[in-house]
């Protein structure tokens, strides 16, 4: 596949493709472009991928040093490993979806949302009885 260049120099593509994996791994969607998000999700299975192989490894620490390389956060870094990678164990690949929401007002340019595809299991509060 042809890398988009997305209209911009290469330094500055690299560094808009890992900030938006970023935000896909931090809040586990984004509304974006159609361009942007096919260039991105690229980045984000990648990472999921290694992610995955540092949970298989018995010393996980070199995939860790080379997710930390990519992204730079400590916690994005652990959520991949400790969260993303075990959701994502029992699939090959394909961990992002894209869903075409429209198109954006200004220059009816496509939008869509970058996903993960498995949810979270969902935490519920019970409430208190005594609490009026």
């Amino acid at each position: 596949m042809i890398n988009p260049k997305l209209g911009r120099t290469k330094s500055h593509r690299e560094l808009m493709l890992a900030n938006l994996a970023k935000s896909v791994i931090k809040a586990e969607k984004v509304k974006t472009t159609l361009p942007r998000a096919r260039a991105a999700r690229r980045v984000v299975e990648r990472w999921i991928t290694l992610a995955k192989k540092a949970n298989l490894a018995e010393d996980s620490l070199a995939y860790r040093k080379r997710l930390y390389r990519f992204i730079q956060d400590r916690e994005l870094v652990d959520k991949l490993i400790d969260d993303l990678a075990i959701r994502a164990k029992s699939r090959e690949g394909g961990y992002t979806r894209l869903l075409k929401v429209g198109s954006r007002v200004g220059d009816a340019s496509p939008v869509v949302v970058l996903a993960i595809v498995d949810k979270a299991p969902v935490k519920v509060k019970s409430k208190s009885k005594g609490a009026k």
